[in-house]
């Protein structure tokens, strides 16, 4: 998960300094320079889970499984393992769409702000102005959190530092204001010309993931609807789990099909447990 904090939206005071405008007024101006479509759900979209490839494919064998779980068998004319994955990716892309829109923006005004061509002054909660506002800011691991947090930096005398988890009014700290005419006149540079320097987060690769078999929820779905047929044959007790799997995997392999039996014991047990939960 993301450890940036839900953006919020600084308002205009009127103890500022005339002229500057907060990051987030900034990081607007400059989406809707890069974005024709840059709307306030870009703006205010938040952190989202990160997801690989493999987590798309658990969760499509999941689906298989639960599927299986609640027909009693599995459906060869419903949607396959890839399509499955396929939708859920994205599922995920179109939902992740407006943060990631936000991302690139963030990197752009980054960009921006590390080459110059924004000043900024910080504005203390005491009613101090930070005129040096040090570079290095800009570059720290986490600084993104600024144009989530409000711009909200700790002033420590005349110092200026950035800190992982401030919070906008928080005792000590300060505002990043941003001169409006540098804001302007940078976002209509880009409009003009397209220049971005950054590169936006990428979408997650949809090659298939380490140790990842195609079919394999298919695979999973043929092995339970046979174990759902002979669990009744064996026994309850000790070892059953192993039993039953055993017998499942020499009827696989008379079919033609080979599997290790500790593979069949895991789905047969994913299974049961599924069983067990719709019986309670």
């Amino acid at each position: 998960m993301s450890s940036a904090p839900t953006p919020i939206i600084v308002k205009t005071s009127r103890y500022w300094p005339e002229g500057y405008q907060p990051l987030t007024t900034t990081l607007d101006a400059i989406g809707a320079a890069i974005y024709s479509d840059w709307s306030r759900r870009d703006l205010l979209s938040g952190p989202y889970t990160e997801r690989s490839p493999d987590d798309f494919a658990d969760r499509a064998v999941k689906m298989v499984l639960d599927d299986v779980s609640s027909r009693g068998e599995y459906e060869p004319d419903g949607p396959s393992e890839e399509q499955i994955q396929q939708r859920l990716y994205e599922q995920y892309c179109e939902e992740t769409a407006p943060r990631r829109r936000r991302q690139f923006a963030v990197h752009a005004c980054r960009d921006l702000l590390l080459k110059g061509m924004l000043r900024v002054i910080a504005f203390g909660i005491d009613g101090q102005e930070h005129s040096f506002i040090p570079m290095h800011i800009w570059r720290a691991p986490g600084a993104d959190e600024l144009f989530d947090n409000g711009g909200t930096v700790r002033a420590r005398g005349d110092e200026i530092v950035f800190v992982n988890g401030l919070t906008h009014g928080d005792e000590g700290t300060a505002t990043i204001l941003v001169n409006d005419q540098d804001i302007e006149s940078a976002a209509n540079q880009l409009r003009s010309t397209g220049a971005v320097t950054v590169r936006p987060p990428p979408y997650p690769d949809q090659s298939t993931g380490p140790g990842r078999k195609p079919g394999q929820a298919k695979a999973a779905a043929e092995i339970v609807e046979i174990a759902r047929q002979v669990w009744s044959d064996v026994p309850a007790g000790r070892g059953r789990l192993t039993a039953v799997a055993r017998v499942v995997q020499q009827k696989l392999r008379e079919a033609g099909r080979t599997y290790e039996v500790d593979t069949v014991r895991r789905y047969i047990s994913e299974a049961v447990k599924e069983w067990e939960q719709r019986r309670t």
